[in-house]
């Protein structure tokens, strides 16, 4: 065979507007499959200008939904399926390919459990940290408030102004954690 001709077996596709060169037998792996009944012989392919095979969805994913079925699993990074898994789980459904949609609900699955846990560790270290400012400053003032003698420079306080003080820092510590929960909201959106 002469190396300038393409062989028989070489697809090219125009998803949306974005070029895919693979083979037949890659598109066939899965009969069952849009992909794989559009390939079967059975029916006539759409063609662009440039005479490739056109399928009108959107191709920003569609590399991904060709290595799975080149390889019968996900090849993605974190990364780009946390940017890509909307699109993908669409296209699992439209190229009628269940495997893939599992394949990608159980890895956000397990990217979302892996967030839940580091982020939760992160938020358990600063409320322990704020509980332990908290109890300083609580020492503080009831030593102030139970012997005001004792504690050279720091003012009387009523019990009162004690119960009001622990409110504002009951509040603060409030507003830190919802600073904390924003920050990490903010965090997984820019990672997304």
């Amino acid at each position: 065979m002469d190396d300038k001709q393409p062989s028989s077996d070489v697809v090219t596709l125009n998803v949306g507007g974005k070029i895919f060169a693979t083979t037949l037998s890659t598109l066939n792996k899965m009969p069952q499959s849009m992909i794989g009944a559009m390939f079967s012989g059975e029916f006539t392919a759409a063609k662009d200008a440039n005479g490739h095979v056109f399928i009108d969805n959107d191709g920003s994913a569609f590399h991904v939904v060709l290595n799975f079925l080149r390889h019968r699993q996900l090849v993605v990074s974190d990364v780009e399926l946390s940017q890509l898994h909307p699109q993908l789980l669409f296209d699992a459904e439209y190229y009628c390919l269940p495997e893939l949609q599992s394949a990608v609900q159980q890895r956000m699955k397990a990217l979302a459990d892996k967030d839940k846990a580091n982020c939760g560790k992160s938020v358990c270290e600063s409320i322990d940290e704020l509980r332990g400012e908290l109890t300083q400053k609580m020492k503080t003032l009831t030593s102030a408030v139970a012997s005001p003698s004792e504690s050279a420079g720091v003012e009387t306080i009523s019990p009162n102004q004690l119960k009001q003080m622990h409110a504002k820092l009951i509040e603060a510590i409030e507003e830190v954690g919802d600073d904390v929960a924003g920050a990490i909201a903010r965090k997984r959106q820019t990672s997304v």
